[in-house]
């Protein structure tokens, strides 16, 4: 509302809207109508920096991997975020949400999956075969491009993590879980 004033009342603009959009677009602000009850993050070097700590390489990063990926919004203010507001963390860890670097692997708990930073290699073989319950499947989805931005995997892993949550084994671009209505 502030921004569309703005935009009205000392830029004579008549579609703020649009304005924002092709803000948003160019890279000067962030802006989503379902991010962050619709504000407009203007600066962005305060979000990335917030962000791009969990990618530090001396403490945060090797700790994300050895727990295959999996972090917490307490060991991050633990490592890199100490000193914020609860708010600006909850604020970076949503934003990861909506760019899919994470997704929450419980709505109960506090705990979320970076898929870039699983193992390539799933290290947890039994735990797939008790999942799937001696089980034999009677569709196999398998998909082969030559080239298909990693992007795009980690957004259809995020969007599998949200439906499935704990009730799935994760791996880098990989997962494996049994619906139990579809036998």
């Amino acid at each position: 509302a502030e921004f569309e004033q703005i935009c009205r009342s000392r830029h004579g603009t008549t579609a703020p809207r649009a304005v924002l959009e092709y803000l948003h677009r160019s890279g000067q602000v962030f802006w989503k109508p379902e991010a962050f009850d619709g504000e407009v993050v203007v600066d962005l070097a305060w979000v990335m920096e917030g962000i791009y700590a969990v990618l530090e390489r001396g403490t945060v990063l090797p700790e994300i991997r050895r727990s295959g990926g999996r972090f917490s919004l307490n060991l991050l203010r633990a490592l890199i975020w100490q000193g914020r507001p609860e708010a600006d963390c909850k604020l970076f860890i949503e934003m990861m949400e909506r760019c899919n670097a994470c997704f929450q692997v419980s709505r109960n708990v506090d705990e979320y999956i970076a898929p870039a930073l699983m193992p390539d290699q799933l290290a947890s073989e039994p735990r797939i075969k008790s999942l799937w319950q001696n089980k034999t499947a009677d569709a196999v989805v398998r998909l082969e491009y030559e080239f298909l931005h990693e992007g795009t995997l980690r957004a259809v892993l995020c969007g599998i993590g949200w439906q499935t949550g704990e009730y799935a084994v994760y791996w880098s671009y990989g997962v494996c879980f049994y619906d139990e209505k579809r036998d």
